[in-house]
């Protein structure tokens, strides 16, 4: 039997719109320590590691998971997750590791959620699994400002031929919740996300990726 994936967490003490945003709660448990308790009661993994630079963050999580310092210059926001997640995999000599990563901004995920991922992911020869969440409103019905500040289509093709929710595909968004992937993968890859996923949708109501304050209130509203 292979062994299980790890699990990455991501949370980083800076944020710029919620200020310590992983460590705001939601159902009175931090954003943090929701993924750090969702991925143990899931049983998927056999390590939890935090990827963070914060004493708090730290402090938080460091008596249930393996708290991982990241370097300071991947500690500021303009670093990205993969660019943490591959740095880590590479220093701890994970690259023949299955990998989870779970960002705590989706604070609604559930077991059910991850297990269903990682059986996806298991019975698709380890291809990328991503949760996603559908938008609301069809992409193709999205407008821009023009040059004049007037609202223009962004896809004016599509948006001329019908203004209909129904009548324009869905649209899917990577909703921070859960990715599986190989270790070795994440090297090829341009963005998190990589080409060729498969997705794994989970429900509106917990694709709540939080990133503003009203966000953050639905979250909490919705638990």
């Amino acid at each position: 039997m292979c062994d299980k994936p790890i699990a990455i967490i991501p949370a980083r003490g800076g944020s710029t719109r919620i200020k310590n945003k992983n460590l705001q709660r939601v159902g009175g448990t931090s954003l943090v320590m929701r993924a750090v308790n969702v991925a143990r009661k899931s049983g998927c993994f056999s390590q939890i590691i935090v990827s963070t630079e914060d004493s708090l963050i730290e402090k938080e999580v460091c008596d249930v998971a393996i708290v991982d310092k990241r370097p300071t210059k991947l500690a500021s926001n303009t670093a990205t997750v993969l660019q943490v997640v591959t740095e880590l995999i590479d220093r701890r000599f994970l690259n023949q590791s299955d990998i989870g990563v779970l960002l705590p901004t989706c604070a609604l995920r559930t077991i059910e959620d991850i297990r269903g991922a990682f059986n996806l992911f298991e019975s698709s020869s380890g291809a990328t699994v991503v949760s996603v969440g559908e938008y609301e409103t069809p992409v193709h019905l999205s407008f821009k400002l023009n040059e004049k500040g007037y609202l223009a289509p962004i896809f004016p093709e599509a948006y001329s031929q019908s203004t209909r929710s129904v009548d324009h595909p869905k649209a899917l968004r990577y909703n921070g919740g859960i990715i599986f992937n190989k270790a070795v993968n994440f090297f090829k890859q341009n963005t998190l996300v990589g080409e060729n996923a498969i997705g794994f949708e989970m429900p509106p109501e917990r694709s709540v990726d939080i990133d503003w304050l009203y966000q953050l209130e639905i979250a909490k509203s919705l638990v």
